[in-house]
């Protein structure tokens, strides 16, 4: 949304504000052009205070989030592993996510199997797991 919104109004700053703590969606929401990313259980005064900050053309984050993501890293999937993933963990198998993404069933399974060993993931259901934990998904 923060994308399609920057395309559309570019001049208009937006802070988000969402239940959702993960680290990845933090990164993901940042980068689609959102200047600021707070919690629903910001207080009024964090909440004024990240308005005004954003309004003033600077970044607001949540400080127990910022430190959450700085700690955890880059996303380590390539954009065409995590949409394999998005569509594994929605319950599609190999065969419809190639159908889906125009792909070779044995490429799909190539992905999911890079996507499995660069999150040191067990198994595919693992890799979901860990994938959506942490906002990439």
């Amino acid at each position: 949304m923060a994308a399609r919104l920057r395309e559309r109004l570019p001049a208009c700053r937006c802070l988000m504000l969402t239940a959702l703590d993960r680290p990845g969606l933090l990164r993901r929401a940042l980068d689609a052009g959102a200047a600021g990313y707070l919690l629903k259980t910001a207080t009024p005064g964090e909440l004024a205070s990240a308005v005004r900050t954003v309004a003033a053309g600077g970044r607001a984050v949540d400080p127990r989030l910022a430190e959450r993501s700085s700690e955890l890293g880059e996303n380590p999937l390539t954009a065409r592993e995590a949409e394999v993933l998005r569509l594994s963990a929605g319950g599609a198998e190999a065969r419809e996510i190639a159908a889906e993404l125009f792909l070779g069933v044995g490429t799909v399974r190539n992905r999911i199997s890079s996507a499995v060993g660069k999150l040191h993931a067990r198994t595919l259901v693992d890799a979901v797991r860990i994938a959506e934990r942490n906002g990439w998904i």
